[in-house]
């Protein structure tokens, strides 16, 4: 993925975003985690993710149309930063999407927002 402008991660990277906010926002784990590498999946279980957006209003509240910021490359992939709002909270908060090919497919191998 290194080898790809900016811009060609960002028209990846922002349709799975996408999907994830949705998802997030519905608390549908399956829709949101469908790019994700096995060993996201094995961190991140059905169980955890509905706890965690039953305890955080942020993760159901998500706006759709974040802003992609930047785009930080490492060695395991890349990491794409996105400027997140939320429908119920009035700050800004920092999208993060780590992308690696695995098998010929883009796998999200971290995603946070804070």
């Amino acid at each position: 993925m290194n080898d790809l402008s900016d811009q060609e991660i960002y028209e990846i990277s922002n349709p799975i975003w996408e999907r994830m906010i949705s998802a997030s926002n519905s608390i549908d784990y399956e829709r949101f985690s469908t790019h994700f590498s096995d060993a996201l999946k094995s961190k991140i279980s059905k169980d955890k993710f509905e706890t965690q957006t039953k305890e955080n209003q942020l993760l159901t509240t998500l706006v759709s149309g974040a802003i992609p910021l930047a785009c930080i490359r490492r060695s395991e992939g890349v990491t794409v930063l996105y400027k997140q709002l939320s429908s119920e909270l009035s700050e800004e908060f920092l999208g993060l999407l780590t992308l690696s090919k695995i098998n010929e497919e883009y796998r999200v191998i971290d995603a946070q927002v804070n």
